[in-house]
């Protein structure tokens, strides 16, 4: 199921500078809706800590994570987690998406 996204930002990928280009749009006054497109069933998170500090027991997830689950909706940031991309039509129809589950 394709659904129309016109108007919407969509962000394959929810890593670290997915995050970056959300906040920065958000703090130029950007309005539009956006949307993260991730794989993981996290929000975006730093990965270096994550492969030291955090697996040494040194640091918690939280700490790891850019902001917190309540930043996103606050500033009008959907996260699909735990989806995969399956196909976007942004040469041919910029308004279009797919992912494998056809939440987009």
């Amino acid at each position: 199921m394709e659904q129309d996204v016109a108007g919407r930002l969509v962000v394959i990928g929810a890593g670290q500078a997915a995050f970056a280009l959300a906040a920065k749009l958000r703090a130029l006054k950007d309005e539009r809706p956006i949307t993260l497109i991730g794989s993981e069933d996290v929000a975006p998170y730093q990965r270096p800590p994550l492969s030291k500090k955090y697996l040494l027991g040194e640091m918690s997830f939280e700490r790891l994570t850019f902001r917190t689950d309540d930043w996103y909706g606050e500033h009008g940031v959907e996260l699909k987690l735990a989806t995969s991309s399956r196909k976007s039509t942004a040469r041919r129809r910029p308004s279009a998406c797919r992912t494998l589950d056809a939440r987009l």
